[in-house]
């Protein structure tokens, strides 16, 4: 994902960063929020709950994706 501004919301976290992967017709949406910690969340239904992992396990996770 680009690296987009770190400007924190209204609730003094930062925001959700939608995957440039993400469709314009609402499918195939994934949000990531890294904080100290890394939520991934489906944002067509973010009242479901957020994968959380480290940011560690996050950065292996893309690594491996990548390759």
């Amino acid at each position: 994902m680009p690296d987009a501004p770190r400007t924190a919301h209204h609730d003094g976290r930062p925001p959700w960063r939608k995957s440039t992967y993400s469709d314009s017709t609402g499918n195939n949406c994934v949000e990531v929020r890294i904080e100290t910690h890394v939520s991934v969340r489906d944002s067509k239904d973010a009242s479901r709950p957020n994968v959380t992992t480290s940011a560690a396990s996050w950065t292996a996770f893309i690594h491996a994706i990548a390759q």
